[in-house]
């Protein structure tokens, strides 16, 4: 009952900190917005009073250095964002994910309804483009303006007109290459029993946005005692493949935490994959024998019910994998996993 409590407890923190983000995020954006209205202000200032007299610069020279003081302002507020925030908004998501879809939770799945309704809106790229609009529009016009200012000074115009250029031109580019929703990948995460295949999951679930999908899980649903015999375990994956292609449909990327041990069921990933055109990522989870059979006894929950035996039964039946595949020794601490698995994801 306490350890129930605490979890709760460190939900309701984690809402907290994802109203924290959002309003930090809403903030920035309103920002952007104030000060596109503020510099576009300004340039209708200049243009509306005798500014020769007033100061040592030319009308268009003060135009292009106000409307690239625009662009870059707007610019530092879109990396913050984009860059930080919005990637700490993510982390805190996926947590609360993790933490609703746990085995016995109690808690409503709204993380996932979340991402499953806006899987298609392409949130990170109409955030990019946000900012980008009017990063290109004031970048526009200090460049116009260099031009009309670079017979009478052609030293400063230039030196404005090339932070300009660069400018506009990374505001098109970044919603293109940055924005861009990715293509939906399968990552197939197997290994036997007890070797750390759903840690392993979880980081990959972080680093790359997919959901994850168990046969544990999966077996939990549709068999109330299950015998874990092979027609059994066929129709198990059967299940399992065929859920993932629901998500590929959808344009959404997938992993798949199972044991894999049997070639034929790795085939069936395969194919799914071929019939959805999409890529397909092999991640063969190794641990110590001893260690694994320490994590195995301290099991207490969770959806998985294999034991020692079980282990022991999938070892000498585990076909060996002859595609190429990233091998994970997940024997010692899970804290440089993620390391581990960064340069590949």
């Amino acid at each position: 009952m306490e350890d129930r409590l605490h979890k709760i407890e460190i939900y309701k923190e984690l809402g907290e900190y994802e109203r924290h983000f959002n309003q930090i995020q809403g903030i920035h954006r309103g920002l952007a917005s104030t000060w596109l209205l503020a510099f576009l202000g300004g340039i209708a200032f200049l243009h509306s009073a005798d500014f020769t007299n007033k100061f040592p610069v030319s009308l268009e020279i003060a135009t292009a250095l106000v409307s690239l003081g625009g662009s870059m302002s707007i610019a530092l507020l879109g990396l913050l964002d984009v860059f930080v925030y919005h990637r700490l908004l993510l982390a805190v998501l996926v947590t609360s994910e993790d933490m609703e879809n746990a085995e016995g939770s109690g808690l409503p799945r709204l993380r996932s309804a979340f991402r499953h309704h806006t899987a298609n809106l392409h949130v990170r790229r109409c955030v990019t483009v946000f900012y980008a609009v009017p990063i290109a529009c004031l970048s526009a016009f200090a460049f116009y303006w260099c031009i009309q200012a670079i017979c009478s000074s052609f030293g400063i115009a230039l030196m404005i007109m090339i932070p300009s250029g660069l400018m506009c031109i990374s505001s098109v580019l970044v919603p293109i290459l940055y924005g861009r929703p990715k293509k939906a990948e399968l990552v197939v995460v197997c290994g036997l029993p007890g070797s750390g295949k759903s840690t392993v999951a979880s980081i990959l679930k972080s680093l790359i946005g997919a959901s994850v999908l168990r046969s544990d899980e999966v077996r939990k649903r549709m068999i109330k005692t299950p015998k874990y015999e092979d027609d059994e375990r066929k129709a198990v994956y059967t299940q399992l493949v065929e859920e993932a292609e629901t998500e590929l449909k959808d344009k959404r990327s997938v992993i798949l935490d199972a044991t894999f041990f049997k070639a034929e069921y790795r085939r069936m990933v395969k194919h799914a994959a071929e019939r959805n055109k999409t890529s397909i990522r092999t991640v063969e989870v190794v641990c110590d024998e001893k260690i694994l059979l320490e994590r195995i006894a301290k099991r207490k929950d969770g959806p998985s019910e294999a034991n020692g035996e079980a282990y022991r039964t999938m070892r000498d039946r585990f076909e060996k994998i002859v595609e190429p595949h990233l091998l994970v020794d997940n024997s010692g601490p899970s804290d440089g996993l993620e390391d581990a698995l960064r340069p590949y994801f």
